[in-house]
């Protein structure tokens, strides 16, 4: 740009030593093309630069929502046989920041409880423990046996902003997530699993409140099939696994027998705009009859 307004400057300069017509026309006409020159190639650096940007920014909400035998109804299944869990919209504000594969992201993350199944006074908001989640994509990206293959990784860090953690004194835990996803041939099928270990930073052994050992680590194992109907129309089943040890190290079916540690949830990805994706989906956890199942949704809306 610099040079331009240089060229420029020495062009005016000559062209001002001439004292005919045509070497006036021609004064004119060379300004309104290096004008022209000069916005057209400010518009490209514009683009470039906001095309550019590292900052992102996004919103997921979840709602978790009542039982399919009885819509009315103001509590919404729990992993536990006959836990009274209220109806909760899940918040996850983000602020990202990407360089190349990877993303570095802020998330707080809060509730909405939105009924009040046990009459104890907790409607409103309440904190989840906030993370920062990075993430690295195309960990690897290939093709076996004409089938593509993508794995990326991910870590999480929270803080202990939750009340139940707060009170539990938790200084914090970390998440260490793989995600592989496996696309078949040329078919509409592709397969992709969520699979991560926590590890929970306790400062404590037992609850100060029940005297009961805390969580010291849990494990989770997440196949999700996918059938893509169109390009904005995805059906997909979830199955989730989950195992939780305590700071004694007993495992979570010996000392909590009735939380199911498996689900299923059948769904759809509707991607309704560039900037929006809704996901509705009907989770069962099946240690309980299948008519406890319930309704769900799942929004994510690019901000920026």
């Amino acid at each position: 740009m610099k040079s331009l307004l240089t060229a420029k400057g020495a062009i005016s300069a000559s062209l001002v030593l001439a004292t005919t017509l045509l070497a006036s026309s021609a004064n004119a006409a060379t300004t309104s093309k290096k004008a022209a020159t000069s916005v057209a190639s400010n518009a490209t650096s514009d683009a470039a630069t906001k095309k550019a940007l590292p900052i992102g920014a996004a919103y997921t909400l979840d709602f978790y929502g009542t039982q399919i035998q009885d819509i009315a109804s103001d509590e919404t299944t729990n992993d536990a046989i006959d836990a009274k869990t209220a109806l909760v919209l899940r918040h996850r504000p983000e602020l990202n920041f990407k360089s190349g594969n990877t993303k570095i992201s802020l998330i707080p993350d809060f509730n909405t409880q939105l009924t009040d199944p046990e009459a104890n006074g907790s409607r409103g908001f309440a904190w989840n423990d906030s993370y920062i989640k990075i993430n690295q994509a195309n960990v690897m990206n290939t093709s076996i046996s004409g089938n593509a293959v993508n794995l990326a990784a991910q870590v999480r860090i929270f803080v202990p902003s939750s009340k139940g953690s707060r009170d539990n004194k938790q200084i914090g835990s970390m998440q260490a997530y793989l995600n592989p996803t496996i696309t078949f041939g040329k078919s509409k099928f592709s397969l992709e699993g969520y699979n991560f270990a926590q590890y929970y930073l306790q400062s404590e052994k037992f609850s100060p409140k029940s005297g009961s050992p805390l969580t010291q680590m849990r494990f989770y194992a997440g196949q999700q099939l996918n059938y893509a109907i169109n390009d904005n129309i995805t059906a997909y089943a979830l199955y989730e696994n989950i195992v939780r040890y305590n700071t004694l190290g007993i495992p979570q079916n010996t000392y909590s027998p009735n939380s199911s540690q498996a689900d299923l949830e059948p769904g759809m990805s509707l991607q309704v705009s560039k900037a929006v994706n809704l996901s509705p989906y009907l989770n069962w956890y099946t240690n309980q009859s299948i008519k406890t199942t319930t309704v769900n949704l799942n929004a994510n809306i690019q901000l920026m």
